[in-house]
C-alpha cells in the first residue's frame, strides 16, 4: 500500500505552529478592517474562478479528477483521466524524476487519497505531503503542477482563508532551483520531510509579507476593533498578571464572560498563555 512517509522534525513542527498562530492573526487583523471582503486567491485567477472556488471535496478522488477535466478544459480530450504512458519530474530539459508506471497510477492515487482521508496529521502538513506525493506519482500526463498548487490550495482553505492566498506564481529563478533540490533530497532520503520543511518555509515566508502588507496599510493588532470591556481586560493584563476570577471581580462580570473575552481576544492574536491550563497566566503580546 502507498503511504507518504514523513520524519516529523522539530523544524517541521515549529514552522506549522508558526504559520497557525500568524495565520490566525492575520485572519482577526483582517476581519477587523470595515469593508474587507477577502483575498484575491493566489494560485492564479485561473484557478480562482468558477468553478475551481466551489464545490470540490477535497478529500475525494472522483472530484480531483473532476477538477483536472475543469482544469483541462474541452480541447484536452484526456483531462481527468490518468496517465498511460511514463511520467517525469524535469528541471529545464532533464529529468530528475521517473514516476511509478503508468500502470500503479490508479493505485497509488486510491491510496493516497485513503490516507488523505484517514491520516491524523495536521492538515497544514498533510497539504504539503499530498503535493509532494503528487509530484512522485505524476498522475496526469499534463496539468500535475497546476493541480498540486490548486488542491494545496484548497486543502489549507479549510484551514485559513488566508493560507489559501498563497501560491509559488511568483517564485524567482533560485527559488524554483531549491524546490528541485528539496525534491530530488526528499526522494533521495526516502520521506518526505526535505520537501515539506521547504513548502512550510514559503508558506511562511508569504504569509509573513501579507502580514507586512496588512501593517504598511495600518491593518495590525491595534485597529482590530476591541469593545469597551476587552480593552479594560488588556489593561488590566498590562497592569500585572490577574486570574480570570480576580478580572471578573473587578469588571463585575461573571468568570464565564471573562473566559468568553479571553477566547476572542487571543484568536484575534492580542494575548496568548503562557503556562499551562491550570498554573499559567495570560500575557498581551
Amino acid at each position: 500500500m502507498y503511504r507518504p512517509s514523513l520524519k516529523l522534525s522539530m523544524e517541521i513542527v515549529n514552522l506549522a505552529i508558526e504559520i497557525s498562530v500568524l495565520a490566525t492573526r492575520c485572519e482577526a487583523w483582517l476581519e477587523g478592517r470595515q469593508g474587507h471582503r477577502g483575498f484575491d486567491c493566489g494560485v492564479g485567477r485561473d484557478l480562482c474562478d468558477e468553478p475551481f472556488q466551489g464545490d470540490y471535496d477535497v478529500f475525494s478522488l472522483s472530484d480531483f479528477l473532476r477538477a483536472h477535466a475543469d482544469l483541462a478544459g474541452a480541447n484536452q480530450p484526456d483531462g481527468g483521466s490518468f496517465r498511460t504512458g511514463n511520467g517525469c519530474v524535469f528541471n529545464g530539459k532533464m529529468c530528475i524524476h521517473l514516476a511509478p508506471p503508468a500502470s500503479e497510477v490508479p493505485y497509488m492515487m486510491q491510496e493516497l487519497f485513503q490516507w488523505l482521508q484517514k491520516s491524523e496529521d495536521h492538515l497544514l502538513i498533510r497539504a504539503c505531503i499530498f503535493h509532494y506525493a503528487l509530484d512522485y506519482i505524476r498522475p496526469f500526463k499534463d496539468g500535475n503542477g497546476r493541480m498540486g498548487l490548486l488542491w494545496q490550495s484548497l486543502l489549507l482553505k479549510k484551514l485559513s482563508p488566508v493560507l489559501s492566498n498563497l501560491s509559488r506564481e511568483h517564485w524567482d529563478e533560485d527559488q524554483q532551483r531549491r524546490y528541485y533540490f528539496a525534491f530530488v533530497k526528499a526522494i533521495k532520503a526516502g520521506e518526505a520531510g526535505p520537501f515539506v520543511e521547504f513548502l512550510l518555509q514559503g508558506i511562511l515566508d508569504l504569509l509573513k509579507n501579507i502580514a507586512e502588507s496588512l501593517k504598511e496599510k495600518g491593518d495590525d493588532a491595534a485597529s482590530v476593533e476591541l469593545s469597551i470591556r476587552q480593552n479594560k481586560i488588556l489593561d488590566y493584563l498590562r497592569e500585572k498578571t490577574l486570574t480570570v476570577e480576580q478580572i471578573a471581580k473587578k469588571l463585575k462580570v461573571s468568570s464565564r464572560t471573562v473566559e468568553r473575552e479571553m477566547s476572542k481576544l487571543q484568536q484575534m492574536g492580542v494575548v496568548y498563555r503562557e503556562g499551562s491550563d491550570k498554573t499559567g497566566s495570560w500575557r498581551v503580546r
